[in-house]
């Protein structure tokens, strides 16, 4: 049975997701140099998806934040979904060595946090309404 509180919950959620669509991103890139076709355009969507799953753990950081205390996973969150917006602004203005280079941040971000998430969440101070 999960004990966790809601918040965690879906922050732990955000953040794996968030990891494993970093992980597929640098993947779909070299495909492009297999010869897949469209898989650019795959790469473009995974990489919009990744941004909404990044405000998603950010939004959870958040409210877990209130609940434990524990800030950091916040900021960490808040600091992934700023780094996605820019990414995919990067990748539309086809500024590929900024991209890549802020790809390769984002990848070890995004796993850091899924980790944090998971073995240092810490835990809660007081009830948060809605939580149990």
């Amino acid at each position: 049975m999960n004990t966790a509180p809601a918040s965690l919950t879906m922050l732990r959620i955000g953040a794996t997701v968030t990891a494993l669509l970093s992980i597929l991103q640098p993947v779909l890139y070299l495909l492009k140099f297999a010869g897949v076709s469209g898989v650019m355009k795959v790469h473009g969507i995974t990489g919009q998806a990744m941004f909404v799953m990044c405000v998603f753990a950010a939004v959870s950081a958040i409210l877990w934040a209130r609940a434990s205390g524990n800030k950091g996973l916040m900021g960490h969150a808040i600091g992934l979904a700023i780094g996605a917006l820019a990414q995919v602004a990067l990748g539309e203005l086809k500024l590929t060595t900024l991209h890549i280079t802020l790809g390769i941040a984002m990848l070890a971000g995004a796993i850091a946090l899924a980790v944090l998430a998971y073995r240092k969440p810490g835990s809660p101070t007081t009830p948060v309404a809605g939580e149990a």
